[in-house]
């Protein structure tokens, strides 16, 4: 009587941890369904404003994907929320945002330079012929030098007349982190072949000032209508801190912005000068949910016992069933083949690797209720 006391509390005790184990994981793992896009920051220049791409307005093909899909030439600093990386320089030619011209590397990472809240930096992008040299700075004057890169283009983006600065959105609403920035003091100079022109030297050749903005006499969020804003709670100039400020997470909106220099730059030589700020940096959850756990600590700590737990149970009081085991097994059972249901029903972007999986884990489920079914036939039978 005594180990049949012991056995039943031992039983009661693992099913319910178990069951408690089972319910957290499922919460966090329903809530970890995280979207494909990161959030993120194109600065830079195309030949493509902020509203001539039909294909990703709501109702163009891929509007889901965002205007990241949008055919254009294109010259970028980048940013993303994406865990561990760096700062990087992106161009395109002829293709979409960020992806080259097909036929070689289309992207540049700053060897020093990771992301985070509180950064600040005064950066200088070149474009000399197929060349892209990027600098950061720690001083407004461009003289102490934090990180430099180069990169080599197999093609030159041409036509390039807009300031453009842009994310990776038009995705559903979701979790894919959060970067708040702010960029100021905007600057492009062309070589000048006028000396009588003003202009400042950089490496012997001479500069003109082709345009400036510091945002000072701005009277509204478009800059007095010399700014296009695709969402402007999102990408709009502050006119109380006098700066651009840039608000980038997967929010189901197109949250693109542009600034029409009425004519392209030259295709051999320019320079783009801007301050760049960054407020908050948050990182993509990449399968976290709300209680924050990386998922291969979420499978030890809550999916292991959430599983091993009913079997131990089992094991202990089948010699000796009874009818409250049986039933505690059961829902158990329950509620990890139901909450795997319930999550393959909703979560979207399902991919097709991981229908088996859900498919064993709902399986497993039924097999826990089995083993109650039969706690409970046994202890009918037990006590004939």
């Amino acid at each position: 009587m005594k180990n049949y006391k012991i056995n039943f509390q031992v039983s009661v005790i693992l099913i319910l941890i178990s069951i408690v184990t089972g319910s957290f994981f499922g919460i966090d793992k329903f809530t970890s369904e995280n979207p494909g896009d990161e959030a993120s920051i194109y600065i830079g220049l195309s030949d493509k404003d902020s509203s001539s791409c039909d294909i990703c307005m709501p109702g163009g093909e891929y509007y889901d994907s965002g205007c990241k899909r949008c055919v254009q030439d294109g010259i970028s600093l980048t940013v993303d929320s994406i865990k561990n990386n760096y700062y990087a320089i992106a161009w395109n030619n002829n293709n979409v945002l960020g992806h080259g011209d097909k036929n070689c590397v289309a992207r540049s990472n700053f060897l020093l330079t990771q992301p985070n809240s509180g950064d600040t930096f005064w950066v200088e992008i070149i474009k000399n012929k197929n060349i892209i040299n990027s600098t950061f700075y720690t001083d407004k004057n461009f003289r102490n030098v934090f990180d430099s890169n180069s990169l080599k283009m197999c093609s030159i983006p041409n036509d390039l007349q807009y300031i453009k600065i842009s994310n990776n959105d038009g995705q559903s609403f979701g979790n894919g982190g959060k970067i708040l920035s702010y960029i100021d003091d905007i600057e492009i100079f062309e070589e000048d072949f006028n000396s009588s022109a003003t202009f400042q030297e950089n490496d012997q050749i001479l500069l003109k000032l082709i345009y400036q903005e510091n945002f000072s006499e701005c009277n509204s969020k478009t800059c007095n209508d010399t700014w296009v804003l695709q969402d402007p709670n999102m990408f709009y100039v502050d006119i109380d801190n006098k700066n651009f400020n840039i608000n980038s997470q997967t929010s189901g909106t197109l949250d693109y912005a542009h600034h029409d220099l009425g004519i392209p730059l030259s295709n051999d030589f320019w320079i783009l000068k801007f301050k760049m700020h960054i407020d908050t940096f948050e990182e993509h959850p990449h399968g976290k949910g709300i209680l924050n756990l990386d998922p291969q600590l979420r499978q030890l700590l809550l999916g292991l016992p959430t599983f091993i737990f009913p079997l131990a149970s089992f094991l202990i009081i089948k010699k000796s069933p009874s009818k409250l085991i049986g039933f505690l097994i059961i829902i158990n059972g329950l509620i990890i083949s139901l909450g795997i249901l319930l999550q393959l029903i909703l979560v979207q972007n399902l991919e097709v690797k991981n229908i088996l999986q859900y498919c064993i884990a709902i399986s497993f489920g039924a097999f826990i209720s089995i083993l109650g079914i039969l706690i409970i036939t046994k202890t009918k039978n037990y006590n004939k």
